[in-house]
């Protein structure tokens, strides 16, 4: 008999859980308490400290600083059979769309930046933003 996976998010992550249809599941907060789940959804970087609390769930990380992390972490949950397949195809989808809209949208910015730390950096770089020390 297979036992019931209890999939715990992380209030941060818990509108992934619309984003892939999935309807059973647990807001919590296992990066300072042990939580009753064996699959829990987490912020790319906590895994070793979430495990420690946590040493029998699966943790997954959300990786979500571009598209493209963003489009690979629904196709992970997708082949961990967390979720509505369909529906995270439909996201996927949209998501690509909306990619492809905003780069154009970046696209017609002439000024450079300056981002300071190292996920706006990777953001502005994803968009095709121009990248400069002199930059806003």
């Amino acid at each position: 008999m297979e036992t019931k996976r209890i999939i715990g998010i992380s209030e941060m992550y818990k509108d992934i859980a619309e984003l892939i249809g999935l309807e059973n599941y647990k807001v919590v907060n296992p990066y300072k308490e042990k939580v009753d789940c064996s699959f829990i959804i987490i912020s790319y970087g906590y895994k070793d400290r979430v495990k420690k609390l946590n040493p029998n769930a699966e943790i997954f990380e959300i990786r979500a600083g571009t598209f493209r992390e963003l489009i690979e972490t629904l196709k992970l949950l997708k082949d961990l059979e967390i979720g509505d397949k369909k529906k995270i195809d439909e996201t996927i989808k949209y998501i690509e769309e909306k990619e492809k809209s905003i780069k154009k949208l970046a696209n017609n910015i002439k000024i450079s930046v300056n981002p300071k730390g190292k996920l706006l950096k990777k953001v502005c770089k994803d968009l095709g933003l121009k990248i400069d020390s002199h930059g806003i």
